[in-house]
């Protein structure tokens, strides 16, 4: 349609903003109701000029007959790097609400595995690009590309092609079947999504900005599903709006329905003009059936959502959004400088951001997150003794250092966490299950004949003959008498009338339950087995690294915890400058921006957030103020002064980006028409860094005696300093190398540990009577006193961790540990490595055509030496850490180390006490008390012959010193003694026919009950030249058996 040619659609066109473009682009089948609109981070990193070095970040695309090859031949090697320089120009990387990256674990029972189900991502990208108009300086003008992220790689490319927005139109795209359904995950690495290099085109997008020849710019992203049935939202079994509401719950969304009604009604005038020009708009064909389903709540077709009659009800419930837009911006960028003619310095005045210097980053190994914290607290307060405290915090075991063996429980606790466990399986267990519910009584026996008591029968004939016919009902003499109903008609007309209070009302209606009789019977039942357990790879921690808060943080602006959402038709769409107290005429987005998305395949609200975006982006600042005037030349002095105003009031709602500070004051100032968006959605022009991985290189310097060179201690080895490696020319060593990802994981941890003492100091001191009409505050006075003492407790920053304004006194301690500058990672798959690249998982092993995995250390002993270390992020950016480099390798001064790790004498090792490299668990099975092969089993219908495992009982009698022995059945066999000149007898018990001399063996039926009695006997004879001051075997036996765990 050629809209001139008609003038009655060319008004409603120019109205509604609908184009020639967009009539051109139109795609029917795009939903066009009320989207919620969901807020997303978005990064821009702009390389001004080519160079530098970059990390290899990069998986290659797998190829058709990569299915069941490991996924390591598709990773980059680790410390690998690109070929060349980045060339210039903008980078684009968004990260997707933390909501669309969860997987949900499924298994179908204990034993199955189960699979990881990742939700889907939307698969169309609007990526559009802000900048000043060749045209009109005084103008920002508009590109746009589109990315069908779910497609097939462009010939000879790695990622597939950026589609120009004005000549696009939707037409399903050629899928990629390595990447369907298409989630975070990509080809099935879990941090696929978080590299540059993975998804550009997918999730990130390249700009080279090569016609623009100067800035500011600005980048907004839109990104939706193609296919409607994908959308979190368009559920099938979504079917109301309290189903909708626990959506967006279980989402961690939120979303004031206060504006359904207003969205739907737009959305749907601006169908109704669309229609009368003639573009159709269409249900998607996957949800037809379901919206021409009789008495479907979510149908569209419904004209209006239903509004009662009475108060202004905002929502009836018939209608909630079915579908969602996720979005973003990067506003203020500068280009080819940091700043623009007029504000050279930029709106943050100078580079902010990107990787910190390596001399700022701390890096401690230790066993575990907890050992390598305290040994950053250690080093922070130069106290021992604050990072044993520490240690002790974190692990819920404060209380055990006030015991005499505090430190020792310590010690075993912490040696405890170096391990990680898995089931150990379960085994079939025949037991019986007791019957269930009320037994019914028993049948009520029949009663018994009359026997030859039966009394004869007489039958009497009917007279021959017809009997007389009557002459029917008599005539009544008199009128039938009527009481009057005690209740009226209409109840009268009930089926049924109860009478009674509620209770016996419910119980007629809904009878309580009673559990039906079932009778006891043998089932069998799954029995866990022991767990296997294995050795951690320990753990390296990095302090002062810049800690990114952009995966997995979206919530961290709202105090209630949920990322706040909009709808469509609630973005910005005016701005008022203040002027003192007057209020001047507003600014609309159309009055200083060329054109806008224009394509009938975009979902409209595009426009409306891109309109959003050239109002409180800083880079607009200066058409604002010349809009503002109307055509009227403004002084140089003047127009500086002005565009400095907007611009204040354009940064002003940044406030909010921190949720300690109360933003209504600072908002009040600024006249925003319409809902600003959260704070994630909106990324200032920051250099980004957002590490990632690590990348370690490691030599493996094994113990030439293997076990046999370390000694044993009361926890651990190491307890003395074990035979060392020659400082050169050791033998067998082994260079490794591998990445892994790093996470918040201490920071979480130490603030998990905080709030749980909160709670606890919370309960401090018990509870008392509460008097009537009082609500409890606190459990006890103690506890509100210790509240209040933490509450006023300011955590200070660390000295030269930045040089911003110093908000501690704001933060509550939790909190502020929840977010400290550490980072933490490991060393990966090092005892992999040190299997041959063997899991250790008790299955995996070299198939029979293969070589014998090498290298293989069943048990590891040695140590390690750190050879190199860098942290890689989002970009390829990079930090060399400890002072290592390709030629250099760390230095061992620039390492900190827990104890259990630090080596005497030599810092550039690291100690690796012995440890089994596979799972292994201690069998203990209760087995037959005579000796046999069955375990211990009790009389059951498969097996009614029942195995004990009791060879006896001993009871120790301390009046006489000795140990009296019991058989098996409880009878009393005999007493083991000391006597007066230190030896030990047998005393057979009383009534019991025995010759002189006999060992308790003979007595005692039991194998290993009567071998005990003859060791007992065989050490009394060695004990007896015993000095008195030590324990006999008896006596330590005896001792041992009395002693008891101390209650707690």
């Amino acid at each position: 349609m050629n809209i001139p040619d008609h003038p009655r659609q060319f008004s409603l066109a120019a109205a509604n903003g609908i184009t020639p473009r967009m009539v051109d682009t139109w795609y029917p089948f795009l939903i066009r109701l009320p989207r919620v609109l969901v807020p997303m981070h978005v990064d821009a990193l702009i390389v001004r000029q080519g160079g530098g070095t970059w990390a290899r970040t990069g998986m290659k695309t797998p190829p058709p007959d990569a299915q069941g090859k490991p996924l390591d031949s598709l990773m980059p090697k680790v410390f690998a790097n690109l070929p060349g320089p980045r060339p210039p120009g903008a980078y684009l990387h968004w990260a997707l609400p933390s909501a669309l990256t969860a997987g949900v674990h499924q298994s179908d029972s204990p034993d199955d595995p189960g699979t990881t189900k990742f939700p889907s991502i939307p698969d169309r990208w609007l990526v559009v690009r802000v900048f000043p108009s060749r045209k009109d300086p005084s103008m920002r003008t508009v590109r746009g590309w589109v990315l069908q992220s779910a497609d097939r790689n462009a010939p000879g490319l790695d990622h597939p092609a950026a589609h120009d927005l004005d000549a696009w139109k939707e037409t399903g795209g050629q899928p990629d079947p390595a990447l369907q359904p298409f989630t975070t995950i990509g080809y099935g690495n879990l941090s696929w999504a978080a590299y540059f290099d993975n998804v550009r085109n997918r999730l990130g997008f390249y700009d080279d900005l090569s016609d623009v020849p100067a800035g500011p710019i600005a980048y907004l992203v839109c990104g939706w599903y193609s296919d409607p049935a994908l959308d979190p939202l368009g559920d099938p079994a979504i079917r109301s709006l309290a189903d909708f509401n626990q959506r967006m719950k279980d989402l961690s969304w939120s979303l004031p329905d206060t504006d359904f009604h207003e969205a739907l009604q737009s959305a749907q005038e601006h169908l109704k003009v669309t229609m009368d020009l003639g573009l159709a708009s269409e249900w998607p064909t996957k949800l037809r059936p379901e919206a021409d389903a009789p008495f479907n709540p979510r149908s569209p077709k419904q004209a209006s959502p239903a509004v009662p009659v009475g108060p202004p009800y905002v929502s009836d419930g018939s209608w909630w959004p079915q579908a969602t837009l996720c979005h973003g911006s990067v506003v203020a960028i500068g280009w080819p400088t940091v700043g623009w003619p007029g504000n050279d310095k930029g709106v943050l005045s100078g580079e902010e951001g990107g990787p910190p210097p390596a001399s700022a980053v701390n890096v401690v190994v230790g066993n575990s997150i907890v050992e390598a914290m305290a040994v950053l607290v250690g080093k922070a307060t130069k106290s021992t003794q604050d990072a044993r405290i520490l240690e002790a915090f974190q692990l819920n075991v404060l209380p055990e250092l006030d015991e005499p063996d505090g430190r020792a429980r310590l010690d075993a606790v912490l040696h405890s966490k170096t391990f990680g466990s898995k089931p150990g399986g379960n085994v079939d267990d025949r037991v019986w299950q007791p019957p269930s519910g009320p037994e019914p009584p028993p049948p009520d026996s029949a009663p018994p004949g009359p026997g030859v008591f039966q009394p004869p029968q007489n039958y009497r004939k009917a007279p021959p003959g017809n009997l007389p016919v009557g002459t029917g009902v008599a005539r009544p003499t008199h009128a039938d008498v009527q009481s009057k109903p005690q209740f009226s008609p209409a109840v009268m007309q009930e089926s049924q009338v109860l009478q009674g209070g509620l209770g016996a009302i419910i119980n007629y209606v809904a009878p309580p339950g009673v559990e039906p009789y079932q009778p006891g019977k043998w089932v069998d039942t799954k029995r866990p087995l022991p767990r296997w357990y294995y050795p951690l790879d320990p753990v390296i921690l990095v302090q002062g690294a810049q800690r990114s808060f952009k995966h997995g943080s979206d919530i961290r602006f709202n105090p209630d915890g949920t990322l706040p959402c909009r709808i469509s038709g609630t973005p910005a769409k005016q701005y008022s400058p203040l002027h003192g107290d007057i209020v001047q005429p507003p600014l609309y987005p159309y009055y200083f921006l060329e054109r806008g998305v224009d394509n009938g395949s975009v979902p409209t609200d595009c426009d409306d957030l891109l309109g959003e975006m050239v109002l409180y982006d800083p880079g607009c600042s200066a058409p604002i103020v010349q809009a503002g005037a109307q055509g009227q030349p403004l002084p140089a002095a003047q127009l500086t002064v002005q565009v400095q105003k907007v611009m204040v009031d354009q940064t002003a709602w940044w406030v909010t980006r921190d949720p300690r500070i109360d933003a209504g004051p600072v908002l009040s100032k600024v006249n925003y028409g319409g809902v600003l968006p959260s704070p994630v959605a909106v990324s200032p022009p920051i250099h980004p860094w957002n590490p990632l991985h690590l990348e370690w290189r490691v030599e493996f310097i094994p113990s030439p005696g293997g076990a046999k060179d370390w000694t044993p201690g009361e926890v651990d080895f190491n307890e003395t300093v074990p035979k060392l490696p020659p400082a050169a020319g050791a033998k067998n060593v082994i260079t490794l190398e591998g990445r892994t990802p790093v996470t918040a994981g201490a920071s979480s941890t130490l603030a998990s540990s905080v709030r749980l003492a909160l709670a606890q100091v919370a309960s401090a001191g018990g509870t008392g009577s509460l008097p009537p009409q009082l609500i409890e505050a606190m459990a006890s006075h103690l506890g509100l006193q210790l509240m209040y003492d933490i509450d006023t407790y300011q955590v200070q920053n660390v000295p030269g961790s930045g040089t911003g304004a110093d908000s501690s006194a704001l933060e509550d301690i939790a909190t502020a540990l929840d977010s400290i500058d550490v980072l933490a990672g490991s060393l990966g798959g090092l005892h992999t490595k040190l299997r041959g690249g063997y899991p250790a998982d008790g299955v995996s092993k070299p198939g029979p055509n293969d070589p014998a995995a090498s290298p293989c250390f069943v048990v590891r002993a040695g140590f390690l030496h750190l050879l190199r270390l860098r942290v890689v992020d989002t970009f390829g950016q990079f930090i060399d850490l400890c002072g290592s480099s390709d030629a250099v390798p760390a230095s061992p001064a620039a390492l900190l180390r827990s104890e259990p790790l630090d080596v005497a004498g030599r810092p550039e090792l690291l100690a690796l006490p012995p440890r089994f490299t596979s799972p292994t668990r201690i069998w203990l099975r209760y087995m037959d008390a005579e000796g046999g092969p069955d375990e211990a089993r009790l009389a059951t219908d498969v097996n009614p012959t029942a195995v004990s495992p009791v060879c006896g009982y001993i009871m120790p009698n301390h009046l006489d010193q000795a140990l009296e022995v019991f058989g098996g059945d409880g009878a009393n066999l005999g007493m083991i003694r000391p006597t007066d000149d230190g030896a030990v007898v047998w005393e057979i018990a009383p009534g019991t026919p025995s010759t002189l001399g006999q060992r308790p063996s003979s007595i005692i039926p039991n194998l290993f009950l009567g071998a005990i009695g003859d060791a007992l006997l065989r050490w009394g004879v060695t004990d007896a030249g015993v000095p008195g001051e030590q324990d006999t075997a008896l006596q330590a036996l005896l001792r041992v058996r009395s002693i008891r765990p101390p209650r707690r």
